[in-house]
């Protein structure tokens, strides 16, 4: 007597449109994420091969391939991806012996490139494996050729991924846009780990998937369950279903399981062509799935019930050789076995050699029904099994394409506590795992080694609990990280072993500095103590970088600049290109903190170009991040660089962070590149990339991540005069650096905070915050400020002029100017918010005339760097310098300006009570426009131009220079060019052909102009 063979999904019709829906527009050539989650026996699995018979019956040239996760492959590296690569026939799947890095993962294809750079090795893997997961589309020669359809890959039960599989995973969304691809990847919520979580954050920060989340089923569907089940002509009887639902809270698996299990036992039978069932309190319902499991595992004889507790010792997926082997039965008795257990639903074959129990909680229930000392000898005899069966694949030259079989002895010898295997396999699979980029394997692994090496009486080599304590580091386990390290440290003191000491102590140091700077400034002393005493320049040069990006971060340039320049003497000499690049990128920051803008980032040039030669992303991707500060307020030096071109590094620099799923470098890039784009205005896309880079570093617990793009978040909300916004963010933002205790940090917020508290009228609490970290006179500003330190004197001008101080103010501005200057090679503009600065200060000592020249200088710099947020405050205050002299016309066109530049900036942001308060506490500092006037009108009908600004306007798009237009118009060439800035700066605009189209758009080229003989004509060209 059998059941009914249900082929009807019930319940997920919603579910079934969704996925129609994402299987329509991956048919449109969009690649597409889709993620079914719930609880385990929700129905996963079932709603999955509904999708794979619709791909099969409805799209004929579609490719479906379909991999899965098991409970042992948490510390089994890129065990899913294996799995599908080996599971593939497909002919859309290319020769992958094409793909030489593949061979670390599947030993058939030959041997494996020579390891080199982790980070670049785990790179070239990852762009191998998308190439054969999703191969490019083959170009069809003729019309008549077969096409590629869609591409359909499935991952089964992601939440036992390793992380490295996750990270691939994600690697592969990011990349399947453009591309007729649907990866679809279930999992169990409710048995989300931390890898898992991030995975998804990631996803639904970079909004990369459709997710499909499944319910358990109402009484409605339970009863449309069992009456598939039984291929009832009617529903059950109430009470019937009603038990039934009680029992298993609508969960799916548990609905077919209890159901099976009765009729297995005779609680349910068919009686007359229909099924009937004993009255409830006659039968023995099962309480829990196991329970209907062992029900199952009835209808087996003894020795099927033995090998079923074998294959549950196995694994959830399990070798018929290792199976024959450990029972010695002939071939066709084991077969015969083995078919019971599929015919009683708990076994599945999955190809010729393998076979996988129908659901994992089977296989539980299974395992956990063994005495402790029955499945230590199991797990034993298994071990010693697969070492006889494959012992050909235990050569020392296979170890990289052997994770596999390492991983499975050492998780077998493990649980039977054959402690000298275990640590010998454990570090086998533990190495392979770290070379593979995946910390979270390798900590398990390395835990394994330790925990042999101390049963077996052996204290753990000091290298053992280093190298987990780097695997803690790289997963953001800081407690775990440092008492690993620590006692590394101890034993290695204790056996006098002075390189891992060394080592030890600048693990601990670098571990410190996410942390306090002051403990980890001990740990690098002492390091570079023991460095300098091995004689090995590598050792001493290295350390000698660490010790100087130290001092860098702790506001003293002056030694950090030192110590690189020691490094890069050693590295030179060594012809060492990966270090004299990485020495140039530090000694760029020690030059760039410490007040040399243009040297900072000429080194920083320098090193971008080495590590691009080098292929290097990581480094290149940092290098670039500098660049793009050329153009953020932490510049507060020189205008050198405008901020579209900044910006397009900031560009390329998250996307080489991004090629090599380098998720700290990808939040400081985004943070930077966010900060460039609100020097430009762009505060939609500015704040947009700050907090993805907040949340990215907040998911990875990237300590100086989140301080940087707290930092960056302040600054905007006080750019965009969101003052208790900036406030909190920044209070926020100084409780985390404080603790870390790094000053450049500490000064870089004090200095937001106090123009903050200015903004706010807050003067007690801004003058507080500065005295905490510089001086209060402008007499004791040091001869060579840091950068944090120039912020922190910028802030005390502001300050001073609000309080009625300007010579102060102008002592403070001016010398920050020719500070600055002084590091330019050439000509440079100033920073445009000092040169502000600077005319606010003369304007309020009545030195009117130097007051408009600064704002001048000013108007032009902020014009070069494409600063739009400091072009409306600079031509308010040429509004109120020219207000103050009562030239009205002049003052209103100015303040004209402003307001149409703050509508605009307004208009870019999406979020309606940010832009609301924006327009209000911006145009606020703007006197009422006055009535309006027949000659305003037609000023705001050519967007606030003037007669004599459209006249300029008509004579640039005839093509004339500054000098022409002045001898066309009677007037000097400086004037002509401030006309041409105005223009500039009150369209919005950046170059002369945008004003140019502007005007021939509105017909002025058509319209006379007077020339300097007072007649009308066309002037003409040179």
């Amino acid at each position: 007597m059998t059941l009914a063979q249900s082929h009807t999904l019930i319940g997920r019709d919603a579910e079934l449109k969704q996925l129609q829906r994402v299987m329509d527009v991956v048919r449109g050539g969009q690649g597409q994420v889709l993620l079914i989650s719930g609880e385990a026996g929700i129905g996963k699995s079932r709603l999955i091969a509904e999708m794979k018979r619709i791909v099969v019956e409805t799209r004929h040239s579609a490719s479906l391939h379909t991999g899965r996760c098991y409970e042992q492959d948490r510390a089994l590296p890129y065990a899913p991806l294996i799995d599908l690569l080996r599971a593939q026939t497909s002919e859309v799947f290319r020769d992958l012996r094409g793909l030489p890095p593949l061979a670390r993962l599947l030993p058939e294809l030959g041997e494996a490139p020579a390891a080199g750079e982790p980070e670049q090795d785990k790179r070239r893997l990852f762009e191998a494996l998308a190439e054969a997961l999703i191969p490019n589309p083959i170009p069809t020669p003729s019309p008549s050729a077969k096409r590629g359809g869609e591409h359909v890959v499935v991952i089964e039960d992601v939440h036992w991924a390793d992380e490295a599989s996750l990270e691939m995973l994600l690697y592969l969304a990011r990349r399947i846009g453009s591309r007729p691809v649907v990866l679809a990847l279930t999992y169990r919520g409710d048995e989300a780990g931390p890898s898992l979580e991030r995975f998804l954050a990631a996803l639904d920060r970079e909004r990369l998937a459709t997710e499909v989340t499944l319910r358990r089923f109402d009484p409605a569907e339970t009863a449309a369950l069992i009456r598939a089940t039984f291929d009832l002509p009617r529903a059950p009887q109430a009470d019937f279903l009603k038990a039934i639902h009680e029992l298993t809270d609508g969960n799916p698996f548990f609905i077919e399981e209890v159901l099976k299990s009765f009729v297995a036992v005779g609680e349910i039978f068919e009686l007359g062509g229909q099924w009937g069932r004993k009255p409830l309190s006659q039968m023995r319902v099962p309480r829990t799935v196991q329970a209907a499991v062992r029900g199952r595992m009835e209808q087996l004889d003894a020795e099927a019930q033995r090998l079923l507790a074998v294959a549950a010792v196995a694994g959830q997926r399990w070798d018929f050789a290792v199976l024959q082997h450990l029972t010695g039965h002939d071939e066709a008795m084991l077969i015969r076995h083995v078919k019971a257990m599929i015919a009683a639903q708990l076994v599945a074959e999955e190809s010729a050699d393998v076979f996988t129990f129908r659901h994992a909680l089977t296989r539980q229930v299974i395992y956990t029904s063994l005495l402790t000392r029955e499945r230590a000898g199991l797990h034993s005899a298994i071990g010693e099994a697969l070492e006889q069966l494959y012992s050909h694949r235990l050569d020392a030259r296979m170890a990289d394409t052997l994770a596999t079989l390492s991983a499975s002895l050492a998780h077998h010898f493990y649980e039977a506590g054959a402690w000298e295997k275990t640590a010998a396999y454990a570090r086998r699979a533990a190495e392979h795992a770290q070379r593979l980029g995946a910390p979270r394997a390798a900590s398990e692994h390395w835990t394994r080694a330790i925990e042999a090496e101390e049963n077996l009486g052996i204290k753990p080599q000091p290298e053992l609990r280093r190298a987990r304590g780097q695997a803690h580091e790289t997963l953001g386990q800081f407690d775990a990280a440092r008492d690993d390290v620590s006692q590394a440290l101890a034993d290695a003191l204790n056996a006098s072993d002075a390189r891992m000491a060394w080592q030890c102590l600048l693990d601990l140091g670098f571990l410190y500095t996410s942390r306090d700077f002051h403990v980890a400034h001990d740990y690098f002393d002492r390091a570079l103590d023991i460095a300098r005493s091995l004689n090995d320049p590598v050792v001493l040069a290295h350390t000698l970088n660490r010790a100087g990006n130290w001092h860098v971060n702790c506001e003293q340039p002056g030694e950090g600049e030192q110590l690189h320049r020691e490094a890069l003497a050693l590295f030179e000499e060594l012809q060492d290109q990966h270090g004299i690049a990485a020495t140039l990128d530090l000694l760029a920051g020690a030059l760039f903190l410490g007040g040399d803008l243009p040297a900072g980032m000429a080194h920083y040039a320098q090193a971008a170009e080495r590590f691009r030669a080098l292929n290097d992303r990581r480094g290149l991707s940092s290098g670039l991040v500098w660049l793009t500060h050329r153009a953020t307020m932490l510049n507060t030096m020189l205008a050198i660089a405008p901020a579209v071109d900044c910006a397009r590094m900031g560009e390329e620099a998250i996307d080489l962070a991004r090629q090599i799923d380098w998720r700290p470098g990808e939040s400081f890039a985004m943070v930077v590149l966010g900060m460039c784009c609100a020097r430009q205005g762009d505060y939609d896309r500015a704040l947009s990339l700050m907090r993805e880079g907040i949340d990215i570093a907040r998911d990875i617990a990237h300590a100086q991540g989140l301080i940087v793009g707290m930092f960056g978040l302040g600054a905007t909300y006080l750019d965009l005069l969101a003052l208790p916004e900036a406030q909190r963010v920044l209070t926020e933002g100084l409780a985390l650096t404080r603790p870390v205790n790094i000053p450049f940090g500490d000064r870089l917020y004090s200095a937001l905070l106090a123009l903050t508290f200015v903004a706010q009228g807050e003067f007690a609490k801004a003058k507080s915050a500065l005295d905490d970290v510089i001086g209060v006179l402008p007499n004791e500003m040091p001869s060579r400020p840091t950068l944090a330190q120039r912020l922190c004197w910028l802030a005390r001008a502001e300050l001073a002029i609000a309080t009625g101080n300007p010579s102060d103010a102008l002592v403070i501005v001016d010398t920050l100017i020719d500070l600055a200057k002084h590091t330019a090679s050439g000509e440079a503009f100033a920073e445009p918010h000092l040169l502000k600065l600077r005319g606010d200060a003369l304007a309020a000592l009545g030195r009117t005339e130097d007051a408009e020249a600064a704002l001048q200088d000013a108007l032009r710099a902020a014009e070069f760097q494409g600063a739009r947020p400091v072009l409306w405050r600079v031509h308010v205050a040429q509004g109120r310098l020219y207000q103050a002299r009562s030239q009205r016309t002049e003052a209103e066109a100015y303040f004209s300006a402003a307001r149409a530049m703050i509508e605009a900036l307004a208009g870019t942001m999406p979020d309606a009570s940010l832009s609301q308060a924006f327009l209000h506490n911006a145009l606020a500092s703007i006197p009422a426009a006055p009535a309006l006037t027949p000659l305003r009108a037609a000023k705001l009908e050519h967007d606030g131009l003037t007669e004599r600004e459209r006249e300029v306007a008509a004579l640039v798009a005839r093509g004339l220079s500054n000098r022409e237009i002045g001898k066309a118009l009677s007037i000097s060439q400086r004037t002509a060019g401030a006309h041409v800035g105005n223009i500039l700066a009150k369209l919005g605009f950046t170059t002369r052909a945008q004003i140019a189209a502007w005007a021939t758009a509105r017909g002025l080229p058509a319209g006379a102009v007077r020339t300097a003989s007072g007649n009308i004509g066309t002037p003409a060209k040179e």
